[in-house]
């Protein structure tokens, strides 16, 4: 071998070493479940703004109800909230939807969404996107910092027969949904649960996205490792396996 080439392959050894060594040491970045979601490819409500519900009250009645109206793909849409019950008129057409009826995941309970408090986002049908409507808030007597929400997604909501769905409450977000291509040209809408890795390390998580359809919840392969950073509820370092 030449002293050339010799040195010609040590130079390039230890540049190689170099570099695996600054990937070392380089930290993982740290992000919250927000942050993650906006990373996402198909983000559903991407660059939709939030609406905040209107708060009213049935004369007689001490329970407040939730209204909402607007126009989404040329039809009027008024939406009403009224306890667990919801009611969807589109143009002349009313549907009624309780939330304990909702689907949901095997061994998640219906929780209610705060009367004081609901954002609801509605996504027209559009390129890539079907009509979606999505109500969240924080679970009704909660604080700020539980990580946990109440959110329900209406997949078909411009049709006679919208179907209810409740995700996972762990850094449940309507940010969270995702519009994926599926079979024959369908639009896949996908929602992520937070599931404990192993009960002996409660700051891990494997993070499984499902796919919402007829059938209820559906699993997809697309998971995450998620591993809290510090004392703080909502920063992680997030990779895919």
């Amino acid at each position: 071998m030449s002293k050339v080439l010799f040195h010609r392959m040590l130079a390039g050894a230890l540049a190689a070493g170099a570099l695996l060594a600054g990937q070392r040491g380089r930290a993982a970045e740290v992000v919250d479940s927000a942050t993650f979601y906006d990373s996402q490819p198909g983000q559903l409500f991407k660059g939709v703004a939030l609406a905040d519900m209107t708060v009213g009250f049935v004369e007689g009645q001490d329970a407040p109800y939730l209204t909402w109206k607007g126009e989404l793909s040329g039809k009027a849409v008024y939406v009403e909230l009224h306890g667990s019950a919801l009611r969807i008129k589109v143009d002349e057409r009313w549907v009624m939807r309780r939330l304990a009826s909702a689907k949901r995941l095997p061994g998640q309970k219906a929780t209610y969404l705060d009367a004081q408090g609901t954002a609801l986002y509605a996504q027209p049908n559009a390129a890539g996107k079907p009509a979606v409507m999505c109500l969240e808030s924080l679970l009704p007597g909660a604080g700020q910092t539980t990580p946990h929400r109440s959110v329900y997604v209406v997949m078909g909501l411009l049709t006679p027969s919208p179907q209810v769905f409740q995700l996972p409450s762990l850094y449940a977000a309507c940010k969270g949904l995702t519009a994926q291509p599926g079979q024959g040209g369908t639009i896949n809408v996908t929602a992520p649960a937070w599931l404990r890795s192993e009960p002996h390390r409660p700051g891990d998580f494997r993070i499984r996205y499902f796919r919402l359809g007829n059938k209820g919840f559906a699993r997809t392969p697309q998971t995450f490792s998620a591993h809290a950073v510090g004392p703080r509820l909502d920063e992680f370092t997030i990779s895919q396996p």
